[in-house]
């Protein structure tokens, strides 16, 4: 049987389970979060005064809606617990502020990464970003001491540094370069890491089906990995690797598909990709919803629109 109540009401009702279960009372409340391609509902809790840990509970809620009447107890249990972790990590979030001060500070941590242009429209106006076929190529920095937590670099913060976007590209990827480098595996590896069936044997059964070999291209965390396209080299490297043309799938912003040409028609992986981007990821990670096809001879990629076909 489904529950059917809104997203709204279900997180109203883990504010208020939020706050009948705490040991101390609880400032929670819902509110929205700005996130990679758009908005998100949340709900927000108060760890320490005027410092707040935001918790998505889409997942909870989906359950919910499925008939578990326990993930509502669930979800507000995942905020206490958020709100408990971000206590700990408070000494990291007070990193991030010393190190924004100064850019020195910022430089050996910086990162860039790619995003949705038309659907973070607004949040390029206020960020320094450079345009990449349909793409953005924004910047942020790790900060804590497990270097996972990251802060977006703002205009504000590079007219206080005096930093221009040639110069803040240019440190970025030096520092991924060295600190998250590429990792390109055949998706018979990841299979065989997951499953434990021999590549040999993936490899054997995919040649009588005439099934294509795909790649996953993404960096050594597998986090935020699609922005290695960027490298200087690896588009051309990948391509001496599949033997000419290739397809650039963008699986998530976390990685790209490299497929032979041989593939599928653009169209096809296109109505793949959307199928992918609407069932398997959550909003926020989805990057774009076609593919980029790269010319070996011109070393040029190109993006696709249905309309248009390949588009420099």
């Amino acid at each position: 049987m489904e529950n059917k109540i809104t997203r709204q009401e279900f997180l109203q009702a883990v504010v208020i389970a939020v706050k009948q279960m705490s040991e101390v009372p609880a400032n929670a409340r819902v509110t929205k979060l700005s996130v990679n391609n758009g908005q998100r509902d949340c709900v927000q809790v108060e760890f320490s005064r005027n410092s707040y840990a935001n918790v998505g509970l889409d997942g909870y809620y989906q359950m919910f809606c499925d008939g578990d009447i326990s993930a509502l107890m669930a979800a507000a249990e995942a905020v206490i617990q958020a709100k408990e972790d971000a206590q700990v990590k408070e000494n990291d979030i007070q990193d991030i502020i010393q190190v924004a001060i100064n850019y020195e500070q910022v430089k050996g941590r910086l990162m860039c990464r790619l995003v949705n242009t038309e659907l973070n429209r607004n949040k390029l106006n206020e960020v320094p970003n450079i345009p990449f076929h349909d793409l953005s190529i924004i910047f942020y920095f790790t900060a804590g001491s497990d270097m996972c937590m990251t802060t977006n670099i703002t205009n504000n913060m590079t007219a206080e540094w005096e930093i221009g976007i040639d110069e803040l590209f240019e440190d970025a990827l030096a520092n991924m370069q060295a600190k998250a480098s590429v990792q390109i595996q055949s998706m018979f590896e990841i299979l065989s890491d997951m499953e434990g069936v021999p590549v040999d044997d993936m490899e054997r059964a995919a040649e009588t089906t005439d099934v294509p070999t795909l790649y996953v291209l993404t960096n050594k965390a597998k986090c935020i990995g699609a922005a290695v396209v960027l490298y200087p080299g690896i588009l051309e490297s990948c391509a001496e690797m599949m033997g000419g043309d290739y397809y650039l799938i963008p699986s998530s912003i976390h990685e790209f598909l490299i497929a032979p040409v041989s593939a599928g028609e653009p169209d096809e992986i296109q109505t793949m990709i959307r199928d992918i981007n609407q069932r398997a990821l959550v909003p926020e990670e989805v990057l774009a919803d076609h593919a980029y096809l790269y010319s070996a001879a011109k070393k040029r990629l190109q993006s696709y629109s249905c309309i248009a076909g390949w588009i420099k």
